[in-house]
């Protein structure tokens, strides 16, 4: 290669000189011939390019090295675009070129060929001048160098991986060649013997260094020997560390081969001091030797790819709790020794991803008799002659003890990075000036700064404290150098400069017992504040319901309390008057509207929508003109509203009011969290109100109540807190004909006035009232002489002291109402003719139904019906005898239809269906029942006439929605075609 490097270098110089007599105008025919075949017979890639980039020239051998079949496909392409793997590295090269004067050697560039195949060369390039001297392109050669640097890659991969191997045994390694000069040690050497790299590196191995007399020398040199002579040395015996300490050791020695011989040995060396001093207590014989052998914690285990172990040595029989190598071998490493077999594939996974081999990895085995055991691992895949894998070899070493004797901040050490960069808490590791060492994910997505804006710069310098926070920051610095500090709460500025509440952390990092840095964390208490302030506006909007204040102050402190957390400019509280039917509002607060007027409740604006639905609104102009449901309150919505939020204030599942906030400017004012935190106040905010109105509501009564309690036109009953009847009026007695001597003392639960399944009623009753404040109710009650009869009964509890101590009872005759009611309702729905719905009320369900349909998703049927000939039977027999058909038509469509189905009369003989969940592929077996109902009909009346009917229908599809006209709009002209066919 270093050749061939040469050869290009002399080329290139060649062309050249060739190319600048070329550009002269002396140039001869000669050199040009000269210059032509130097070109075409370059093996490597030669080209030209203009200023842009773009390719003049290339050698035919060029382009078919970057997968093109001749020049001309590759004269025109850009070098950049079209080749360069990274365009961008195009525009750095050339600057490279610039800065060497305009020629470069040896560069390596990463280019693509044809097919998108990355290719690695390298470049000997220069610019072309003009005559001017000005750069008009630049020329060069590449040569391939792919298939070079895979190899370099792989020799360098696995000289990475016996490094690897050598440096992160959990055994003492040393490593010298075969005179005994040493060439290098592991860490655990030094750790072991005293002795570093620096110190030892280059000398002999057999000057004593670590060899206590010279037998020990004469028997290092003799397993050396043994070594390079290929045989298998593992020894028991006695070497010294850097101090004189002696120390009991196992050696094992293997040979390096290189080019097939011996060149070097690498000796490992297991210290077994503490294992021999309790060997010598125990026994001194051979049989203490073979003892301690078979327990030494060095355990080699190698399995195949299914994880059944193939081969372990005796050391790990007896660290497994087994009695031989038979009784384990065949035994599945996953199963049968790992105590979580899940722990056994993710240590796969992990040796998978390091490309088939582990160091230090530490897992959990289990003995026979399963206990646990913790050890450590360096293992690695090993293949068979064809180069197949063919499973795992592993050393494990026992930590079980030292893993038991690990403090909390040498495991915190070793976890310190995942936890660093796993932890939900935003973590900054600084030095001890204070620089930032390092952050983690969560810091950048809190604050803003990736790691490397972040790294290396001073945690004060202001990047994230407001400049008002800048000497707080120095002055937690300073307590940080006398200890820990924990959850100081202040304010930290973003990387978009905007502000937010953090609470901060800061625990000092020793290493080597020395304080090294401090973890500083953050965490965003955003979300705590804003709950400290809502909690803070509960208690004061309770505090403030519970102290004696007038309505008028309590919504001032209410509007003032929801001002800390939404925008409260437009707000106003509205109550429903439920004797009145109206809602009315006690408090406005408004730019556009000083005084709210009262309003029905069935009023078509968004405040009547909320009592009657119960559900919170949260609208603006384009909600309100594209959705169904809040399209109709578009005139009462206005031009001056932007965006409109109301919520409905609840006790129970009763709905007594609604807050309201608006703005006049701007559509995106509120949003869906808003909603949220006027539905967490406006609890506290129903009972206030409520307690306020029982309050006002109790002064007042305590001023009048003995003559209004016995002059009230309604039966009154007053009861303790357990229901004891306490007193009642004279209404009373004359709806439910008991004196008071009768029935005072008693309990009004006891079945006095209660139908028996009424008392568990009258119960529940008396808690909501005691709970609640007030309830109102329809129900039955009973008579002294047992009749039964209709009430309204309400409750409001009498407050005394502070507390509920009794309920006043009000019970209404409700009667004649109920009967009234009952009439009116039903002159309301049912023509009176038919006792079919008539046309207003039946329109109403049509319209519920196709609403109830497009939620459900489900599709609707409608037809439209016009008896046949009506009007000539009218004429002919009298309007009594086509009364007479009307109600026979009605009455088949009640016997044939669904109870689900809907019939209304439209007026004259016109009828209208509605069948829910039902398609036009009902309609055929729809039109079998009707006839055959209707010549039964016709058979039983045996009348000169007979009764026949046109009908029409259409569908209501979600998918293709039709309005209520439409649809009613389709049936009706579809009907008329049936009519015709009919008289056909």
């Amino acid at each position: 290669m270093k050749d061939r490097e040469k050869a290009k270098g002399e080329l290139i110089n060649e062309l050249n000189q060739l190319k600048k007599r070329i550009i002269t105008p002396e140039k001869s025919r000669e050199d040009e011939v000269k210059y032509r075949t130097i070109f075409e017979n370059i093996q490597d890639i030669y080209y030209r390019a203009d200023n842009e980039g773009n390719i003049l020239m290339i050698n035919c051998n060029g382009a078919k090295e970057l997968g093109y079949n001749s020049p001309d496909e590759v004269i025109g392409k850009n070098i950049a675009d079209d080749f360069y793997l990274n365009p961008e590295e195009r525009k750095r090269n050339l600057n490279k070129v610039k800065e060497s004067g305009g020629t470069i050697q040896g560069m390596e560039i990463d280019l693509k060929k044809k097919d998108g195949t990355p290719i690695i060369v390298t470049s000997a390039s220069h610019f072309l001048y003009d005559k001017e001297g000005q750069i008009v392109g630049i020329e060069g050669l590449l040569v391939n160098v792919t298939e070079k640097r895979k190899t370099e890659e792989a020799l360098h991969k696995s000289h990475e991986e016996f490094v690897s191997l050598f440096q992160y045994s959990p055994l003492a390694a040393m490593y010298h060649d075969e005179k005994g000069n040493v060439l290098s040690i592991n860490s655990k050497f030094t750790e072991l013997f005293g002795y570093t790299l620096n110190e030892i590196k280059g000398k002999n191995i057999h000057e004593r260094n670590i060899f206590l007399d010279i037998d020990a020398v004469r028997e290092s040199v003799y397993l050396t020997r043994l070594a390079l002579e290929g045989k298998d040395v593992k020894y028991e015996t006695i070497r010294k560390k850097k101090d004189g300490t002696p120390l009991s050791i196992i050696i094992t020695v293997a040979p390096v081969i290189r080019k097939g011989e011996c060149r070097a040995v690498i000796a490992f060396y297991q210290d077994i001091t503490e294992q021999k001093k309790v060997q010598n207590k125990l026994q001194e014989s051979e049989e203490k030797y073979r003892t301690l052998f078979e327990n030494t914690p060095a355990v080699y285990c190698q399995s195949d790819k299914e994880g059944n172990i193939l081969m372990i040595n005796p050391a790990g029989v007896a660290l497994l709790g087994y009695n031989s190598p038979e009784e384990i071998i065949g035994k599945n490493l996953t199963y049968d020794i790992y105590c979580n077999p899940k722990e056994r594939f993710t240590f796969l996974e992990v040796m998978k991803k390091n490309q088939g081999s582990i160091r230090d990895y530490e897992v959990t085995l289990k003995k026979k008799d399963g206990t646990p055991i913790v050890v450590l691992t360096n293992s690695q895949y090993y293949y068979n002659k064809d180069g197949a894998l063919s499973g795992v070899v592993g050393i494990f070493v026992d930590i079980t003890e030292r893993k038991k004797n690990e403090n909390a901040l040498h495991k915190s050490q070793q976890e310190f990075a995942s936890l660093f960069k796993s932890s939900p808490e935003a973590l900054v590791y600084i030095d001890g000036d204070s620089n930032i060492l390092d952050i983690n994910p969560r810091f950048t997505e809190l604050f803003g700064y990736t790691s490397e804006e972040a790294k290396g710069r001073n945690i004060n310098d202001g990047m994230i404290h407001p400049q008002n926070k800048i000497r707080e920051a120095k002055d937690l610095y300073q307590q940080s150098l006398f200890g820990n500090y924990y959850n100081y709460e202040t304010v930290r500025k973003k990387k978009d400069r905007s502000y937010f509440p953090v609470g901060i952390s800061s625990s000092t990092v020793f290493i080597d017992g020395q304080p090294k840095g401090r973890i500083v964390s953050y965490m965003d208490i955003t979300e705590t504040k804003r709950n400290e302030l809502i909690q803070q506006v509960l208690y004061n909007i309770s505090n403030a319901a519970n102290s004696i204040i007038s309505f008028e102050s309590l919504y001032g402190i209410i509007h003032r309390q929801l001002s800390k957390l939404i925008d409260t400019t437009n707000f106003y509280i509205a109550l429903l008057d439920r004797e009145k039917e109206e809602i009315y509002f006690p408090y406005s607060v408004d730019e556009m509207q000083r005084i709210h007027h009262s309003r029905s409740i069935g009023h078509n604006s968004l405040i009547a929508y909320i009592f009657n639905t119960g559900e919170p609104v949260l609208v603006n102009k384009e909600i309100i003109n594209k959705n169904e449901v809040f399209k109709k309150y578009e005139q009462w919505f206005g031009k001056l509203r932007h965006t409109w939020l109301g919520v409905p204030l609840k006790i129970k599942e009763e709905t007594i009011g609604a807050l309201v906030v608006q703005s006049y400017r701007d559509p995106e004012q509120y949003s869906k969290n808003d909603i949220k935190i006027l539905e967490i106040i406006s609890s506290q905010i129903s009972v206030a109100i409520k307690r306020k109105q029982d309050e006002e509501a109790l002064r007042k009564s305590q001023h009048e109540f003995a003559s209004l309690f016995q002059s009230h036109s309604e039966a009154l009953l007053y009861v303790d807190e357990h229901g004891t009847i306490l007193d009642l009026n004279k209404r009373f007695t004359q709806v439910f004909g008991y004196t008071p001597e009768e029935i005072k003392g008693k309990n009004i639960n006891c079945g006095i006035i209660h139908p028996p399944d009424k008392v568990n009623e009258g119960e529940e009753l008396d808690k909501k009232a005691l709970a609640q404040g007030y309830v109102r109710f329809e129900t039955m009650r009973r008579k002294k002489d047992g009749t039964i009869f209709p009430v309204s009964i309400s409750g409001s509890p009498v407050i005394i002291n502070g507390k509920a101590r009794g309920i006043i009872g009000t019970y209404i005759d409700i009667t004649e109402r109920k009967q009234l009611e009952n009439q009116l309702g039903k002159m309301a729905r049912i023509d009176n003719l038919t006792n079919c719905y008539n046309r207003r009320y039946g329109l109403d369900l049509l319209d519920r139904q196709i609403k109830l349909s497009k939620r459900n998703k489900t599709p609707l049927l409608v037809s439209f019906v016009d008896i046949d000939n009506f009007k000539e039977i009218n004429d002919t027999f009298g309007h009594c005898e086509g009364d007479q058909i009307l109600k026979e038509v009605a009455s088949l469509f009640n016997s044939t239809l669904r109870e689900a189905d809907i019939i209304c009369r439209m007026g004259g003989d016109e009828f209208l269906l509605v069948f829910p969940d039902s398609s036009l592929k009902e309609v055929p077996l729809i039109k079998k029942r009707m006839q055959k109902n209707l010549a039964q009909l016709n058979k039983r009346i045996n009348k000169n006439y007979i009764i026949n009917f046109s009908m029409g229908f259409s569908e209501y599809l979600t998918d293709k929605p039709e309005s209520l006209d439409i649809l009613i709009g389709i049936a009706d002209k579809r009907m008329y075609e049936d009519k015709k066919r009919n008289k056909k």
